[in-house]
């Protein structure tokens, strides 16, 4: 099964993002919000704002900082099933054909990160929709019963630095257990 669910939301997210800097920030703090039976966001909106994405599949969407979109998915697949990161992220990169994209994904790095504590792996990747570049940072983390997908997307830069603390800063907001409630 496909880890990509067929969407034409990619330029719609691109077109979120160059849209997002005029959307003010909220100042109010925010309990960890549940995602997922694994999967909980422990950020404020004022860093973090949740908004309903409703053409993405995603568990959760988020405008951030400098108007940086990100998501979490949530597979019900886990090692329990055979899932690995290789296989997940191989899937991700297999299936490009079912995004709304002008042109293939392109591998701009990959890095190894820490989610909650658990490892995870990185892919950065540099996309065009609708003649817009962009720049996508997901990181995979996969569990006994489930995988997840955190990912960041921002117009691409001149320099990674700002998405990559973008990111990791994201990633921050996130607690993650095994399916445990």
């Amino acid at each position: 099964a496909s880890v990509i669910k067929r969407s034409r939301s990619f330029r719609r997210r691109l077109w979120l993002v160059a849209a997002a800097s005029a959307v003010p920030a909220f100042a109010h703090a925010q309990e960890c919000a549940r995602i997922a039976d694994q999967i909980q966001f422990c950020g404020t909106a004022a860093d973090w704002f949740p908004f309903d994405d409703a053409d993405a599949s995603s568990a959760a969407s988020y405008l951030g900082p400098d108007g940086i979109v990100g998501q979490v998915y949530v597979d019900d697949r886990g090692t329990a099933d055979g899932m690995t990161i290789d296989i997940y992220l191989l899937s991700i990169l297999q299936d490009q054909q079912s995004l709304d994209l002008d042109a293939p994904l392109e591998v701009l790095g990959h890095a190894v990160e820490i989610v909650d504590g658990q490892e995870g792996r990185s892919l950065i990747l540099g996309l065009q929709s609708e003649g817009r570049s962009g720049v996508m940072m997901l990181t995979v983390q996969v569990g006994t019963d489930h995988t997840a997908r955190f990912v960041t997307l921002s117009e691409r830069a001149a320099t990674f630095t700002p998405q990559a603390l973008a990111h990791r800063a994201f990633l921050d907001q996130m607690r993650v257990g095994d399916g445990n409630g």
